[in-house]
């Protein structure tokens, strides 16, 4: 695969049936200057993934990853939802369309 942005990621979180996914040297993941971080997003960001890179996703590394995520853009969800602008929906729709389980992810840990 030559995946080069992160919406294809996004994307993949729709295959409710995908468990494994090996994505070593994708374009999209020199985004990222950690390959640990780059590993924690992917978990985050498709929610039946088992393995990763052959790699088998424990239940603690999961949790971790989607906390640490709801963490890394939580001030953007809070600017994204901020109430006192005329802007909201647009702002709301353009973080959960580069978001898509953040919502899912304050629904399971809470905001």
């Amino acid at each position: 695969n030559n995946i080069s942005q992160w919406s294809v990621i996004n994307e993949l979180n729709k295959l409710v049936h995908l468990q494994s996914l090996n994505c070593r040297g994708n374009p999209f993941m020199d985004q990222e200057k950690n390959p640990e971080t780059v590993r924690q997003l992917i978990i985050a960001k498709i929610e039946n993934l088992k393995f990763l890179n052959k790699t088998e996703i424990l239940p603690k590394e999961r949790r971790g990853a989607e906390l640490d995520y709801r963490k890394m853009f939580g001030s953007d969800w809070l600017k994204a939802t901020e109430s006192h602008t005329g802007e909201l929906k647009n702002r709301s729709r353009d973080f959960l369309i580069d978001h898509p389980r953040y919502s899912a992810l304050i629904d399971k840990y809470g905001a």
